[in-house]
């Protein structure tokens, strides 16, 4: 009865970056239908769209309709969004600074320059 028991140690983590997350969705293991998204080298289940959700996400789309259209802002609904190497998170809406220049649709390189608005 003396015995002490020895508490099992917490089972290692392991934090992916964002190319083997991608690896992991091209082997077939990740799926559309996983609705996952990469945070801290973790893969987060995302919460389900519900009503309510697509009705917020779906207002403030329209609200910044306008300054989208005229080019002072850039919008993206749901996502994916590269932070670094370990964080790739799915947000909502994302409103972003327009480049300054507009590309001619060939990448800059010999003899091609990116021209300016």
């Amino acid at each position: 009865m003396g015995e002490i028991l020895e508490r099992p140690q917490a089972p290692a983590r392991h934090r992916l970056d964002v190319d083997a997350y991608y690896k992991m969705a091209e082997a077939g293991i990740l799926t559309r239908a996983h609705r996952v998204e990469l945070i801290d080298g973790e893969i987060i289940d995302m919460n389900a769209i519900g009503s309510p959700h697509a009705a917020i996400t779906n207002r403030l789309n329209r609200l910044v309709a306008r300054a989208a259209a005229d080019g002072i802002i850039l919008v993206s609904v749901q996502s994916p969004l590269r932070l670094d190497s370990y964080n790739e998170p799915e947000p909502d809406l994302m409103l972003m600074r327009p480049p300054r220049r507009r590309l001619s649709g060939k990448p800059p390189g010999r003899g091609r320059r990116a021209s300016s608005r």
